[in-house]
């Protein structure tokens, strides 16, 4: 369990590098375009499809923020997770050349594109994380959803590193992105549990209807989707952190908080960050230790360490298991622009990284980069969740859900 710790932490450390340096078809109706998520490896979901003539089985990460869709394919110049598809023996695969549809073919923020008289090439980076080969058409089936896309644009990848999955569901806010290439301008899912791989509830939707319920936010959609955070409270504490911190400035490509549903982790400015270490430290300490009814003493562990980018951060950390030694500690919420309360459990804010040792799951945005001034949701923060994207419109709602309630949302 330790090493899945190191795992997520380095996956998220890796993510918040991509994200903070890249901060800068015939659109025919179909009919919803639903999945089941399976939690993977605790770092992300995937989503089930079928590829080519054959519907070749695969699985991918589903990422809000990118919107390049590929797939790993033969050849492949690493050794990646199989089974990789296989264009030859696909009788419906066909090179893009992107001279119809040169609209779609726009690389923006970590993707670049380069084409000749015949082909596309594509290269993504995530991080540490890469890809790149070359860009197709080929058709689709997707998770429960029975009907075949065809002619969709996405990556055929001939040389990967550092995806632990057959490739990557990109629906960002770009044109590349499936979700804009068949002309929806909404989507949502459910996240649950995201370290029970046997919750078998989270699901993903695209579709023309979707049920918006809950709080509502403003939506800032680039290539990446962002929200404007105004405060942070803590029980009966709101903490004292100026609200320009975390406001998008389109201008400047500054600010913001960027909604990652393949970041495991939350970053934010390290100012803040001592601000909620504080009050988590004081909570806990008047909770557990200073009680005398408390029926756990919690110990904190000051050893866990991480070396990111750029310097060393010393997390806050518990020996302990955090479902049984924090039933008390109080709801955090993060209120976003229009008074949004996303209200938090403890299973939200900190992440058990071993079987005895639980961390806060917010890391500081400066060992990623000390210029960033993004912020990011990671995915444990989104846990027990109903979110839906209107990019029309340009707004977000979330509400707390039993993803098992799914069909109840679902018009």
């Amino acid at each position: 369990m330790k090493d899945r710790g190191l795992f997520d932490l380095k996956s998220s450390i890796y993510r918040a590098s991509y994200l903070v340096s890249n901060t800068t078809s015939s659109l025919l109706h179909l009919t919803d375009l639903e999945s089941e998520l399976y939690s993977w490896r605790n770092t992300g979901f995937l989503v089930h499809l079928k590829v080519g003539s054959r519907n070749m089985s695969q699985n991918v990460y589903m990422d809000t923020a990118s919107s390049l869709f590929w797939i790993n394919c033969e050849p492949c110049g690493l050794n990646v997770l199989g089974p990789l598809f296989h264009p030859k023996e696909s009788s419906t695969y066909e090179v893009e050349d992107c001279n119809d549809y040169d609209y779609i073919c726009i690389g923006t923020g970590a993707v670049n594109i380069e084409c000749d008289s015949v082909k596309c090439t594509f290269a993504i980076q995530y991080g540490s994380a890469f890809s790149k080969g070359v860009l197709a058409r080929e058709q689709f089936k997707f998770g429960i959803s029975p009907q075949v896309l065809k002619g969709i644009v996405f990556g055929c990848s001939s040389y990967s590193k550092g995806i632990n999955a057959n490739g990557v569901l990109g629906l960002g806010g770009s044109s590349l992105s499936l979700r804009a290439q068949r002309g929806y301008t909404k989507f949502a899912y459910c996240l649950g549990n995201i370290t029970d791989r046997s919750y078998l509830y989270s699901r993903l939707i695209i579709a023309d209807k979707i049920t918006f319920t809950g709080f509502e936010t403003p939506l800032i959609v680039e290539d990446k989707y962002y929200i404007n955070l105004e405060r942070i409270e803590i029980g009966e504490i709101t903490l004292a952190v100026d609200p320009h911190i975390f406001r998008r400035n389109s201008v400047d490509y500054t600010g913001g908080m960027i909604v990652d549903a393949s970041s495991t982790y939350t970053f934010m400015p390290q100012v803040v960050l001592k601000m909620i270490e504080a009050e988590v430290i004081r909570v806990i300490r008047y909770n557990a230790n200073e009680n005398p009814y408390s029926l756990v003493k919690i110990t904190r562990n000051e050893s866990i360490l991480h070396e990111g980018p750029e310097g060393v951060y010393n997390r806050l950390c518990y020996d302990g298991v955090l479902t049984r030694d924090l039933k008390s500690f109080p709801t955090v919420r993060f209120v976003f622009q229009g008074d949004a309360s996303m209200e938090m459990i403890p299973e939200n804010v900190f992440h058990q990284i071993s079987e005895d040792t639980y961390c806060l799951g917010i890391l500081p945005i400066e060992i990623v980069n000390r210029g960033a001034t993004v912020n990011i949701l990671g995915n444990v923060m989104q846990q027990y969740l109903y979110i839906a994207f209107d990019l029309f419109k340009e707004r977000l709602t979330f509400k707390a859900m039993d993803c098992s309630a799914w069909d109840d949302y679902i018009p």
